[in-house]
């Protein structure tokens, strides 16, 4: 007994949408590892007491962006603590370095955290002994341009794919790989 072509087409369509979600899904988590990592090494270096590597790790935890993942509110609070315990302490460059740090995590996100944006400029401004600049608005990201093309050809491959047209395993794959790396930037 053969299979159909239109069989084999649907079957081809769910074996790309599988793997599709299978590399979503390990994206998802490597992120999410990613951030509980960064949160403990950010911890095990203010114990240390190595605060320039606490503030990249809780800089990096805080960049970890994932729906529903609590680590990159647990990173600006960890930068947020730094900075405040420093500028405590009177080290006020260490209390900038983890200002400047939340301030980069969150213009990087470009995930509306604006309201932690203006927060550690107005720290940085009041340690500085200026006023707060004025907010700046993200960059274009070419991010979005890569992740757009991406998942175009994505699912114009799965419905080529389904259709039975030429090239279209080409597109889907090209499409999987440009949202892989959109993901990533």
């Amino acid at each position: 007994m053969t299979k159909s072509p239109q069989r084999s087409r649907i079957a081809q369509g769910l074996s790309a949408l599988a793997v599709a979600l299978v590399m979503v899904a390990l994206m998802a988590a490597s992120l999410a590892l990613r951030g509980r990592a960064a949160i403990a090494q950010s911890d095990e270096a203010r114990d240390r007491g190595d605060i320039p590597s606490a503030i990249v790790l809780a800089k990096r935890a805080a960049q970890a962006r994932l729906v529903g993942s609590p680590y990159p509110s647990l990173g600006y609070e960890r930068l947020f603590a730094l900075a405040q315990e420093r500028e405590s302490a009177g080290d006020v460059d260490l209390a900038k370095s983890a200002y400047r740090a939340a301030l980069s995590a969150a213009r990087s996100t470009d995930l509306g955290d604006a309201e932690v944006a203006a927060r550690a400029r107005d720290a940085l401004s009041r340690l500085e002994g200026k006023a707060a600049p004025p907010a700046l608005e993200p960059p274009p990201r070419s991010q979005r341009g890569v992740l757009a093309a991406g998942s175009v050809l994505f699912f114009g491959g799965l419905v080529g794919i389904a259709r039975r047209m030429r090239f279209a395993t080409w597109a889907f794959c090209i499409g999987a790989a440009l949202t892989l790396v959109a993901a990533l930037m």
